[in-house]
């Protein structure tokens, strides 16, 4: 073998050598390469799977599934971000949602790492999109979730006139110094609609730097830039813009004339708050010296309170010369003010004004007084609680509540002496809001010399107030000669009287003359029986009751219920005596527990007396309806027994109407089999369909049964919507069921 021979097998030994060594350093540079991407790739696959499930519809769900995309920042976020995709491209709403739903969540209080995550995904997010409509989606979650740390990235875009707007936004939001500055040093160079949004942003953040920029553009002739503008140096608040501003608010168009003002008054607002309160004072008596119309009313309302927020007290002449004036809108407004002056002087030219006025003018000044609460004016208002006006007298009572109610206590309840309707009727509506000590005692005091007219009131004062202490005057008013007093304290006794008076309000039912009357009291011993001692004392006055009383306490028992009195009107209705019966019978039809629904269909189902009958039916009916808790295969037993002891149609349609608000194959038997009776056809079908088809969020029955019935309705009904719901149901049923 020669020289090149041995170079040449050196060489095949080394490619050998080589080719043995590059896989296992490639496996090595493969599998470092994989633990390096393995990161993104977990991210990306968990991302998508959760914007998958986006969006959730409550936080309970939502939370987790961002608290896992936040976990896996900032790869995790990068693609989120990218999956967000230009409109009408693919289905992004998951991915949106779920970016705006971080921005928000970080903002919570402990979210600062969170958010700074965020801020830089949405930061890179904004710097790569190509598309015009997502950069504007970014922008728009910087402006919720930025801080200064997106403002020189948002800034680059305010000379663009398409992310201009949203940018100019974003900033405002953020609204820090740099934003200001940002916004500012756009304004030279803008034109346009760019011009209007920077002069816009600069007006909300409120930079006097621009003022002298600005300026010249209240008067340009584009009109949007103009009226801008007009905002803008309002808002700043600064003392040159006042010539600019009462320019526009002497427009000669009528809305450029009322934008104007409106502006000029906030210039005036905002001139206060920064101390400047002369010129807000200036701004405001030009406007109220100049807006005389009475079409400016709402100008003159809106300069006084201006001009009371800027100059307090000093405000008080102008507001007493509104209230004064024949605008009733300005007086409601000096009304509404005039109170926030606190100053004796204020109240003591109140006081002077109001003694020497009439009518309108005088019931203002008595109403804003007593708003007032200066203790001086008292005199002044109690002797306006007499004036001859009644506007003025109902005026002084409402004021003379607030500055002395102890004193108009008293006041009050001596004018229900009165005969006259009018003035019981203001002192009970005073009354009736009034806080003062003794005030339930002081009401019944005044009973002994009321009129029958103030009686009733002072009674139902009383009521109001749920006065159980004074239950003793109520009672004693239940024998006053006085129909309407006797009506009232009945009335009156629902409130004041508690279970252990009972006795007395059961006393009280029985030797009642007045029906009504009689009836209102029966209602309050049912419900004291209710409350606690239940029906013991009914039954020992049955005990004693004579043949006239016992109705109505059979009546009674009726409605408290229980199995105690249910076993003396069952006595009573075996009595054989026929007034006595009757009223065991008619108590079974009223009884309110459940208790009563064996004895009632045993009463339906034996009895020869045929008012009994249908009274019987009418209670079962009644009480399955209103028992939720009974379960239906059990309230269809009862029906069926009803329907059995029905008699006529009109008492069986009765029971097929209860068993229609049951949904339930055994109630749809029952009625089904009632189709075939003419007399009872119609109602058996609307009930038929009422318990098969479904309705609202309640699913229809289904099976053989079902469709037997609603077939049998669609063949013989005459009810044209319910065949065609029973039709349309078993269309849509599925096969077989």
């Amino acid at each position: 073998m020669n020289e090149s021979d041995d170079r040449m097998g050196h060489h095949r030994k080394s490619r050998g050598a080589i080719a043995q060594v590059l896989p296992a350093t490639l496996v090595v540079v493969a599998m470092v390469m994989a633990i390096a991407a393995a990161p993104a790739a977990l991210a990306q696959s968990k991302v998508a799977d959760i914007v998958a499930k986006m969006p959730a519809y409550d936080s309970a769900t939502g939370q987790p599934m961002l608290d896992e995309i936040l976990k896996l920042a900032p790869d995790g976020l990068k693609e989120l971000c990218s999956l967000v995709t230009p409109p009408q491209k693919t289905d992004d709403a998951g991915a949106r949602y779920a970016v705006h739903g971080l921005v928000l969540y970080t903002k919570r209080p402990g979210g600062q790492a969170d958010r700074a995550k965020v801020e830089k995904a949405l930061l890179d997010a904004l710097a790569a999109a190509k598309d015009a409509d997502l950069k504007v989606f970014f922008i728009e979650q910087l402006q919720l979730g930025g801080s200064d740390a997106a403002v020189d990235a948002i800034g680059a875009l305010l000379g663009e006139e398409r992310f201009c707007d949203p940018a100019a936004q974003a900033l405002t939001r953020i609204g820090t110094p740099r934003c200001v500055e940002l916004i500012r040093n756009a304004l030279p160079d803008a034109k346009g609609k760019r011009l209007v949004t920077i002069v816009q942003a600069l007006g909300a953040l409120a930079d006097k730097l621009s003022v002298k920029t600005i300026l010249p553009y209240a008067a340009d002739k584009d009109q949007t830039l103009r009226r801008t503008a007009w905002f803008s140096l309002a808002n700043i608040g600064d003392a040159s813009a006042v010539g600019a501003l009462k320019a526009a608010a002497n427009s000669t168009g009528r809305y450029e004339r009322a934008l104007g003002t409106k502006y000029y008054l906030l210039l005036a607002s905002r001139l206060a708050e920064g101390g400047e309160k002369g010129e807000a004072e200036g701004i405001c008596l030009e406007l109220l010296d100049t807006r005389t119309d009475p079409a400016d009313g709402n100008v003159v309302c809106a300069a006084l309170y201006v001009l009371q927020e800027a100059v307090g007290d000093k405000a008080a002449g102008e507001l007493l010369a509104a209230l004064e004036g024949k605008n009733a809108y300005v007086r409601e407004a000096a009304m509404e003010i005039l109170p926030r002056v606190k100053s004796p002087a204020v109240t003591k030219k109140l006081i002077d004004k109001a003694s020497a006025a009439t009518g309108a003018t005088k019931v203002a000044l008595i109403s804003v007084l007593g708003q007032c609460g200066d203790k001086a004016a008292v005199p002044v208002v109690m002797a306006a609680m007499d004036d001859k006006d009644p506007a003025v007298a109902a005026a002084a009572m409402q004021a003379a509540a607030r500055l002395a109610p102890g004193d108009v206590l008293k006041l009050l309840t001596a004018r229900m002496k009165s005969t006259d309707p009018a003035p019981i009727a203001a002192a009970k509506s005073v009354l009736a809001g009034l806080k003062a000590d003794g005030f339930d005692k002081t009401v019944a005091a005044a009973m002994a010399d009321a009129s029958a007219p103030g009686k009733a009131a002072l009674l139902g004062l009383l009521a109001a107030r749920g006065a159980t202490a004074q239950s003793k005057v109520v009672f004693g008013a239940l024998e006053d000669s006085d129909q309407s007093v006797r009506a009232a304290a009945a009335r009156a006794l629902a409130t004041v009287t508690v279970p252990a008076d009972i006795g007395r309000v059961l006393a009280q039912m029985l030797a009642a003359t007045d029906a009504g009357q009689q009836a209102a009291i029966q209602g309050v011993v049912v419900s004291l029986a209710r409350k606690g001692p239940g029906p013991g004392c009914v039954l020992e006055a049955l005990a004693k009751a004579d043949a006239k009383q016992r109705p109505l306490l059979l009546g009674t028992l009726a409605r408290i219920g229980g199995a105690d009195g249910l076993a003396i009107v069952m006595k009573d209705l075996a009595s054989g005596d026929a007034g006595t019966t009757d009223a065991a019978a008619r108590a079974l039809a009223d009884w309110q527990g459940p208790e009563a629904i064996e004895p009632l269909l045993k009463l339906a189902g034996h009895t020869d007396n045929k008012v009994h009958h249908v009274l019987a039916l009418r209670g079962i009916v009644r009480l399955v309806g209103r028992d939720a808790n009974l379960p239906a295969d059990k309230a269809v037993a009862i029906l069926g027994k009803a329907l059995a002891a029905a008699k006529q149609p009109a008492e069986k349609g009765l029971v097929i109407g209860a068993l229609g608000g049951i949904r339930s194959t055994a109630a749809l038997k029952l009625v089904a089999g009632c189709l075939d009776d003419a007399a009872l056809r119609e109602v058996a079908a609307a009930a038929a369909v009422k318990i098969a088809c479904p309705a609202r969020r309640q699913k229809g029955l289904t099976g053989p049964a079902v469709r037997k019935a609603l077939g049998k309705v669609v063949s013989v009904s005459k009810n044209a919507r319910a065949v065609e719901q029973a039709r349309k149901y078993l269309k849509s049923m599925p096969a077989g069921k």
